[in-house]
């Protein structure tokens, strides 16, 4: 689409013919009738030709498409969502072998599951799971743990769509919107106009310590979603206001802002900060103001051969008043821990990634601080897994 001196991407093109093609809108703005869409059309030249600007102007000349009259879009049934079915599985394992006779040798397998069945039965509905199965192998013996214990669910919900911008999530799930909040047990609604997207959820938090459902940890919130198209591609911004209980006694009380954008060509940024609202002194709630955590990573792949990852992260300890009232140290101890860490990225050959780490990590009156250096390991593929962390580092 062409804004003033601007092109905009619009559609993606997802089936062509000889003398039409159809498409996935990928744009904020709607797309009605007679809208006229730009095409940048790549004409051959003959290896020879040295006439380098001839070519660079055929490349960035529009050619107008023309849209399809109103009344035939709606006999279009080819152009409805079809339902889908897709499935991931995989497999990872994390071996340590000494020789220091304080420690032991040990295996770790990590199982993860994941299902989206969409438009059930050409209805809106969407069913989305994602568990993670987590076994340890000491000295060669399997740990005795029960099945329960080492399932972690990260997603496990439906969601209907009562139009193209108004949907209802009902079960455990992750919003990509607010995704630092993490999972929520419970519903999810949103809706939209525009460029505007609002959202509430009311629920539960996982239980902190095996991700099992926990009734007593209710919380709710709201949100407010801005997208926008800039520059090489979009930009979105999120502000929420979330309250989170303990048997319907204020734990947290906190604002939630998140950003992400891929305005710069092959490069993604992505930044969320939260700041506390609620405190609690000699048994008595106050309202606060505290920056408890900022953190913003920036991914960039200038070819489909590498890529570079940076991230920063600065974070204080979260308090929760009520699930961790017992813990002086929670509070005493609330110094903001800071860490840097950086990844490449390598695909040597088709299917194959390869990648090594470097992190630095460290908090006053730390000793010394932490450091990952030189972890040359496989990447998985798909990086919406890679976001959720299932289990605490163990260094």
């Amino acid at each position: 689409m062409k804004d003033k001196n601007n092109f905009l991407p619009a559609l993606k093109v997802e089936h062509k013919s000889s003398t039409s093609c159809a498409g996935t809108s990928i744009t904020s703005k709607k797309l009605e009738a007679n809208t006229l869409l730009y095409a940048f059309i790549l004409e051959k030249k003959d290896e020879d030709d040295a006439n380098v600007e001839s070519a660079v102007e055929t490349l960035i000349a529009p050619v107008v498409i023309p849209t399809v009259a109103s009344d035939e879009i709606t006999t279009k049934t080819s152009l409805e969502p079809i339902p889908t079915l897709s499935g991931r599985i995989s497999v990872q394992s994390y071996s340590n072998f000494t020789n220091n006779l304080s420690s032991y040798d040990y295996q770790r397998w990590r199982y993860t599951f994941q299902l989206n069945a969409n438009r059930i039965g050409s209805s809106g509905f969407l069913i989305l799971t994602i568990s993670v199965l987590h076994i340890v192998q000491m000295n060669g013996i399997l740990s005795h743990q029960i099945f329960l214990t080492a399932l972690r669910v990260y997603d496990l919900a439906v969601k209907y769509n009562f139009n193209e911008r108004t949907l209802l999530w009902l079960g455990r799930h992750i919003n990509n919107k607010i995704s630092n909040i993490g999972s929520i047990d419970g519903l999810q609604f949103e809706t939209g106009v525009n460029e505007w997207t609002f959202g509430a959820a009311a629920g539960t938090r996982p239980d902190f310590n095996n991700m099992e459902f926990n009734s007593n940890l209710f919380e709710y919130g709201a949100y407010v979603n801005r997208a926008d198209l800039i520059a090489y591609g979009d930009m979105q911004n999120t502000l929420g206001y979330f309250e989170q209980t303990n048997d319907f006694n204020t734990d947290r009380r906190f604002l939630y802002f998140q950003h992400s954008n891929s305005a710069i060509e092959n490069t993604r940024i992505f930044l969320s900060t939260e700041v506390d609202l609620y405190k609690k002194e000699m048994g008595e709630g106050k309202t606060d103001f505290s920056l408890t955590s900022l953190f913003t990573s920036v991914n960039i792949r200038p070819s489909d051969l590498f890529s570079v990852m940076l991230c920063y992260d600065a974070r204080k300890n979260v308090i929760y008043y009520e699930t961790f009232k017992t813990l002086v140290d929670s509070i005493i101890e609330n110094e903001t821990r800071q860490g840097f860490r950086t990844r490449l990225s390598i695909k040597p050959a088709q299917n194959l990634y390869v990648g090594g780490d470097y992190g630095y990590r460290y908090r006053k009156g730390d000793l010394k601080p932490s450091i990952i250096m030189a972890d040359i390991s496989p990447i998985h593929k798909y990086p919406e897994l890679r976001q959720v962390q299932p289990f605490p580092s163990t260094d």
